[in-house]
This record gives C-alpha cells, sequence and structure tokens, in this order.
C-alpha cells in the first residue's frame, strides 16, 4: 500500500459529501416528526377510547404513582413544540400522588383547549399545580388573558356561564372564532372525567384573566415502609445541595441527589475549598429566593477538613454548626422548604443526637445503593414535608 502513488489518492468531493450530510439531517428530521405525530395520533385514540367509558360510566380509574408536573409537562410537550407557550409551574411542594395519569392529561388538555377558546387568542396559557397536604387536595388552574367576548360572559352569573360551559352541546360562543375547537362536547367530558376521579371543574372570568380550575382528591406518596422507600423519589422541582471536603466523596454525593430524582441541573456540589464552604450561607439564601414555590435538600458532611495533605494552615470546620447557624438566620417561610442532613461516619449516638438537635437529621456516610439511600430518605422527607410535623 505504501507504493502507492499519491497522485492516484483522491478526496471525497465536498459537494457530495455536503448533500450526504443535509439528506441524513433531513431524513432524521422528518423521523422525529413522524415520530412525533404518530405519538400525538396514538394519545388522541386512547383518549377517545377512555372519554366514550367514562360518557358510559364504566371507566375504571387505573391509579399510579404520579410527578404530576412531570406528567402534564411531558403532555404538554408533545403538542406540537408549542410548551413555550404553555409553561407550567407550581405553588409550594408536590409529592407523588397516586392518581390516574390518563384522566388527569385529559383534564388538563382540554382545561387549555377551553382556555384557549374563551381567553386571549394567541395568548400565553399558564398552569399553575398546588397541593393542599391538609386536605389531600390537588388543584390544577388553567390560566388565559381574557378574550373577545369576556365582558359580555361577566354580565351571566358564574353560575349560569358554568353551566353553559359543562354541557353537552352549549358554547358560550354561538359563532366561536375558534372554529376548530369542538363547541362544549371537551368541557363536558371533562367534568365527567373530574367526577370519575372524585372532583370538579370550573371556570371563572374574572376581570383580566379567564381561569379553569379541576380539584379533586389524591392520596400522596408518604412513604413509611421500607417496600414501598425503594420507589421514592422527591418531586423533580427539589433543588439539592451537597457539601464535602473530599472530591471523591462529592462525586458520590452527586450521586447520591441524582438516586433522589434530583437532576444534575438543579444540583450544587460544593467544598474544594473552606472559602466555598463560608459561602454556603448565601448559595441556600440565593436557591430559595430563585425557587421560591420549590423544596431544598442539603446533604453536609460533619468534618470538613483543609490544609492537611497540601501542608498548608489546618482549618477544620463542623457542618453540623454550620448548618445550624444557616438555619437560625433563614426567613421562617424559607426554613420550611430546607431539609438538612449531616453526614458522617463512625459516630456514636450521643454525636447522632447533637446533629439532629441543629439540623434536620442524620445521613450515614457509607457506600450505599440507590434502593438504600431511598430508604433513608423517604421516611425523613415525608416527616418534613408530607405529614405536617416538619
Amino acid at each position: 500500500l505504501e507504493e502507492i502513488d499519491d497522485s492516484t489518492r483522491t478526496e471525497a468531493p465536498t459537494d457530495s459529501t455536503d448533500n450526504l450530510c443535509r439528506h441524513i439531517f433531513t431524513s432524521r428530521s422528518r423521523v422525529s416528526d413522524l415520530d412525533l405525530l404518530l405519538h400525538e395520533a396514538l394519545e388522541t385514540v386512547l383518549y377517545e377510547a377512555m372519554a366514550r367509558d367514562v360518557i358510559h360510566e364504566v371507566y375504571k380509574p387505573r391509579v399510579e404513582r404520579l410527578d404530576v408536573q412531570a406528567v402534564l409537562s411531558s403532555s404538554v410537550s408533545t403538542k406540537s413544540g408549542k410548551s413555550n407557550r404553555l409553561p407550567i409551574q407550581c405553588i409550594g411542594d408536590i409529592p407523588f400522588l397516586q392518581a390516574d395519569s390518563q384522566l388527569l392529561r385529559y383534564i388538563h388538555r382540554n382545561a387549555i383547549s377551553n382556555a384557549i377558546k374563551y381567553g386571549k387568542s394567541g395568548g400565553n396559557v399558564d398552569t399553575i399545580l398546588s397541593f393542599d397536604i391538609k386536605e389531600n387536595l390537588l388543584k390544577v388552574e388553567v390560566i388565559n388573558e381574557k378574550g373577545d367576548n369576556h365582558d359580555e360572559i361577566r354580565k351571566l352569573s358564574k353560575e349560569e356561564y358554568n353551566r353553559i360551559v359543562f354541557s353537552q352541546g352549549l358554547s358560550l360562543h354561538d359563532n366561536s372564532r375558534c372554529g376548530a375547537i369542538s363547541s362544549g362536547d371537551g368541557a363536558w367530558i371533562m367534568q365527567k372525567c373530574a367526577k370519575t376521579m372524585g372532583g370538579s371543574c370550573s371556570i371563572s372570568f374574572e376581570e383580566e384573566n379567564t381561569t379553569f380550575t379541576f380539584v379533586a382528591p389524591a392520596e400522596p406518596l408518604v412513604v413509611t415502609e421500607i417496600s414501598n422507600a425503594k420507589e421514592f423519589e422527591v418531586p423533580s422541582s427539589t433543588v439539592g445541595i451537597a457539601i464535602d471536603d473530599s472530591k471523591i466523596q462529592r462525586k458520590l454525593m452527586a450521586r447520591i441527589l441524582t438516586y433522589l430524582g434530583i437532576s444534575p441541573n438543579r444540583s450544587r456540589v460544593i467544598g474544594t475549598t473552606p472559602s466555598e464552604v463560608m459561602e454556603l450561607k448565601d448559595i441556600v439564601t440565593h436557591l430559595l429566593q430563585e425557587n421560591p414555590e420549590s423544596n431544598v435538600l442539603i446533604l453536609i458532611d460533619e468534618n470538613l477538613d483543609y490544609g492537611i495533605e497540601d501542608g498548608g494552615e489546618h482549618i477544620a470546620l463542623s457542618g453540623s454548626v454550620i448548618m445550624q447557624g444557616i438555619l437560625d438566620e433563614l426567613e421562617p417561610e424559607q426554613e420550611r422548604r430546607v431539609l438538612a442532613l449531616v453526614r458522617s461516619a463512625n459516630d456514636s449516638t450521643a454525636d447522632v443526637a447533637r446533629y439532629t438537635e441543629r439540623t434536620h437529621g442524620f445521613f450515614p456516610k457509607a457506600p450505599m445503593q440507590k434502593d438504600r439511600v431511598r430508604e433513608i430518605i423517604a421516611p425523613l422527607w415525608a416527616e418534613r414535608f408530607l405529614t405536617g410535623k416538619g
């Protein structure tokens, strides 16, 4: 091969390579579009089958473990790239709930359709989620700015316009500008779906907004048994912070946060230097302010030692003491959204009791698999945020 004259070697034509790349890119894009189209078509078929069973009162809810925000976000993101106009946010922390995901998606999709129908054309439609822990009630509000006939509709009583919107075949718009949207059946079926979940739907034409509201009882997944704890993950809105002086331990703690369902883009792992540790209060305060509706999980090593390996000044810090000072200085509303745990190894019962007195609990510093991490965190999370004892 080395004897072959260089003059006989040829380069692949640049134009052909560019054309091939463009062809591959176009093909992949078309496959992706087709996949999205088929997914939406299949969802529509499933929804229609479910709606038929709901109308004839033969549908049996399929209760499963749900992260409500993730379920509704995934449903919105399939709607041909419209998710940027359909934001979903949580008020407070929402635990994993036991509910029927298909009914929930159907109600949400129809609430969006009707918010568009009766609200501002082309406006941003916001979804607000909240959960009443004391009453075990899930609330979903879908809000749009007021539409063309808003002021005329407001002349009707709330009872009257609710009766019309949620009746079969009726609409508040005799000649709706949204001709592509059916005139009433969607909201009628949505109300039946809500009743199947033990809840109800309503609409409110406020001064500047049109709001669809769905309320239903839902049991939170409060984990107290080990068999259930293996299924536990914190809500997707949770922010995680981990602090350790060891590079290896910081990597392990980052993994622990992912085991609990906290994505890397919602995590901060620090502790490289003493000054970084001393900035923890500012970091915690900033994340609480930046995420006003989220809970924050903090794992901090008890023995933070610096200067030993590099021959510098030896600095020893107590993670529990640092964390106690931060918790004491937080506003009550902020402190209620924090679960701070001290991580340490080979500690006596008295040591663990002291750490727990300063913070919210103890997390053992030992190699462990995902199931064991969840078994430890689940009851601590439930006691702090889901039982009202926190």
